[in-house]
C-alpha cells in the first residue's frame, strides 16, 4: 500500500514589494474537504507560504494519525531546507553556513512540530507542467491570495 499524496503550494502576488499578499493551497483529491485555500497570515512572501502549506498539511496528516505521507510540490527551496538544511540550521542556533540568521525560523520551527511521527516522502515536481495536483494546489493558493485581507 502506498502513501496518501498530498500536493501543496503557496504564492505571493509582489512578492518582496509593498502590498505583497499570499496564499496557501493543500490538495488531496478533487471534492475532498480537507482541500485548502487559504489568505497566508503575518508576514507576505511567496517562501513562507509554500512552507504554510506544508504545515497546514502535515497538521491534517497528524488530525488523520497518517504516520507517512508524500508531498508533491513545487518548491525546491521547501525540499532543500527541509531535507538538507534545517537539522543544520537548529544544531547552529538557527544561523545559516553564511553567518545569517535564518529568515523563515518561526515557520520552520512550526514544520518541524507538525513532522513529528510522520515518515514524509519529499516529491519535486516542476511548476505549471500539467501536473494534476500541482495545478490545482497552485489555483488554491492563488484563490487564497485573491481572499487576504491582510
Amino acid at each position: 500500500m502506498s502513501n496518501p499524496v498530498v500536493y501543496i503550494d503557496g504564492a505571493c502576488e509582489n512578492n518582496g514589494r509593498y502590498g505583497a499578499r499570499g496564499g496557501i493551497g493543500v490538495y488531496w483529491r478533487p471534492n475532498d474537504p480537507r482541500n485548502v485555500s487559504e489568505p497566508l497570515i503575518g508576514r507576505q512572501t511567496n517562501n513562507r507560504a509554500e512552507i504554510q502549506a506544508a504545515v497546514r498539511a502535515l497538521g491534517q496528516a497528524q488530525t488523520s494519525r497518517l504516520r507517512a505521507l508524500t508531498i508533491v510540490t513545487d518548491s525546491k527551496f521547501l525540499i532543500n531546507s527541509v531535507t538538507e538544511w534545517m537539522d543544520g540550521w537548529r544544531q547552529n542556533g538557527w544561523i545559516t553556513s553564511t553567518g545569517q540568521r535564518v529568515e523563515n525560523r518561526e515557520d520552520f520551527e512550526a514544520l518541524i512540530c507538525v513532522l513529528a511521527g510522520i515518515n514524509v516522502k519529499w516529491v519535486y515536481v516542476k511548476a505549471h507542467s500539467g501536473n494534476f495536483g500541482n495545478d490545482a494546489a497552485d489555483r488554491l493558493a492563488h484563490k487564497g491570495v485573491f481572499n487576504n485581507i491582510y
